[in-house]
């Protein structure tokens, strides 16, 4: 036990269904059990509970069925931790306030039990905890958010029941955030600019197009990834107001900077997210744009990514159709990053397949790498699809590629992503 036992009545002070505490009865509870010096020497950890995809089993079942369920589940929490610093946050959320010492094994002992029970019927529980810090400030709604926070990052991983809190999870949570926040003044101020890459081609080693990348360099947070931004804005739908900003800059680039230097006659390959062509008609943007700036199109061609193929089915294929009936070239990205590669390129016609940077990976101590490009490479052209692959980085990786009729290549070993200017 915590502490001793605490007197409670009905009144604002345990939820009806489940008999445990209520959010507010427990923020007050937990505070003054973390009072307590010498619990708080022998460390206690806040542990957050969540029933993934409860709404999906409420649907299928009915409410009294899931009733059912909520009702074992805080009977399990309320035995396991005898009656103490057990709450239930509303819908299917439990948290509860233990020792350090008994946080985990309980934690497995309640997911095997609600499995055993309901595991056939897909009641999966998934955990969180987090293990409050001897100079952490005695915040209980902070301790919870980033209970749940472990808790939500181990959702839909089918062989994970829980997880601990680590600062980097808080960091991406900030982050996540921020991010959407702060994205229209970030592009309204110039911390997200477009960089270009040179794509080479074999036969010359020549540069033969250019890759618009995308950078946002935050004056107070420092370098934001695209693996960081990218996903969040997507998640926003704000994505789409990304693309076509670096859409309009590769435009603007192209009509006021390529057109001075010896790569203007080179086009200029732009990624679309899956969701442009459905949270605008992103045909109709870049019609406008180059039209706006005087771009020959075949001086802009399309990138979309495989996996964003497998996703969005019959939609994404009419979009990608449009482009390309009216002059586009559209180029598929990261070839062989997902587990339908094939299968993509039997439903679509692309122009280029670009391999995904990973084969490259291991390249000198993987023959098997060698083997893999050297196959894509020759079905390529057999489909009458031209390649490139990404993330050269030597010398013996370029003559590898040209060696077995890759027709382009891109990577730090010829220049890494520059401004034009």
């Amino acid at each position: 036990m915590l502490m001793g036992s605490v007197n409670m009545t009905k009144n604002n002070q345990t939820n009806e269904l489940t008999g445990l505490l209520t959010i507010s009865r427990f923020r007050e509870v937990a505070h003054q059990a973390l009072e307590n010096t010498d619990l708080r020497a022998q460390g206690v950890s806040f542990i957050y509970l969540d029933i993934e995809n409860f709404k999906n089993y409420n649907e299928i079942m009915g409410f009294s069925a899931g009733d059912e369920v909520l009702q074992f589940m805080a009977k399990t929490i309320d035995d396991e931790f005898n009656g103490r610093h057990v709450a239930y946050f509303g819908s299917d959320h439990f948290v509860i306030l233990a020792r350090n010492s008994e946080a985990l094994v309980k934690t497995k002992t309640i997911i095997a039990t609600l499995d055993a029970k309901f595991g056939q019927m897909s009641v999966n529980v998934k955990a969180g905890i987090y293990t409050l810090q001897p100079d952490d400030d005695i915040d209980i709604s902070v301790c919870c958010d980033r209970a749940k926070i472990a808790c939500d990052s181990i959702k839909h991983k089918y062989d994970a029941g829980y997880c601990f809190y680590t600062n980097e999870m808080g960091r991406d949570l900030w982050l996540r955030r921020f991010i959407p926040d702060q994205f229209p003044t970030a592009l309204a101020s110039g911390h997200i600019k477009v960089n270009f890459q040179p794509i080479v081609r074999a036969l010359t080693d020549d540069v033969c197009g250019l890759e618009a990348l995308v950078r946002w360099n935050d004056p107070d947070y420092g370098f934001i990834s695209p693996g960081q931004f990218v996903p969040v804005l997507e998640q926003a739908h704000l994505v789409h107001k990304l693309d076509i900003f670096v859409i309009e800059e590769v435009c603007r680039a192209y009509k006021y900077s390529l057109v001075d230097s010896n790569l203007a006659t080179v086009p200029v390959s732009v990624n679309l997210s899956r969701l442009d062509f459905s949270l605008c008609d992103i045909y109709e943007e870049v019609e406008r744009l180059i039209k706006k700036y005087d771009v020959p199109k075949d001086m802009l061609h399309i990138e979309v990514t495989e996996t964003g193929l497998n996703e969005e089915g019959n939609f994404l294929r009419d979009g990608i159709i449009k482009f390309q009936e009216n002059g586009y070239q559209v180029w598929m990205d990261d070839f062989g990053s997902g587990y339908s590669s094939f299968n993509v390129l039997k439903d679509y016609d692309f122009d280029v397949l670009k391999l995904d940077m990973k084969f490259l990976a291991d390249f000198e101590k993987n023959e098997n790498a060698h083997i893999i490009i050297a196959s894509i490479v020759s079905m390529a052209k057999k489909l009458g699809v031209r390649t490139v692959t990404e993330g050269v980085e030597t010398k013996e990786q370029w003559e590898f590629l040209k060696s077995i009729g890759c027709d382009m290549g891109q990577g730090y070993f010829f220049n890494r992503p520059a401004p034009l200017l």
